[in-house]
């Protein structure tokens, strides 16, 4: 598993970001239904893929708010300009 650092992320592209946040659902899905839950390793890599999926979904959150700040700004000013 690559984690990636802030930087990285805000390069990818909305379709990654999305792409990697179901891919890392999945993973994390499937680890905590692993028969092998009580095993150090397969806790610590859970762990592991959570915080990249928190990382994950909050730059997918932060662009989808800046997305919808910027349609409300042009709206308003095509309101103001119409």
């Amino acid at each position: 598993m690559k984690k990636n650092n802030i930087e990285e992320l805000s390069k990818f592209s909305d379709e990654k970001i999305s792409f990697l946040v179901g891919d890392y659902r999945g993973k994390i899905f499937q680890n905590e239904r692993s028969e092998r839950k009580n095993d150090r390793s397969k806790l610590e890599f859970l762990k592991a893929l959570q915080v990249e999926y928190c990382y994950l979904k909050r730059e997918q959150e932060i662009r989808e708010s800046r997305q919808a700040a910027h349609k409300r700004y042009t709206e308003e000013l095509f309101q103001k300009n119409g």
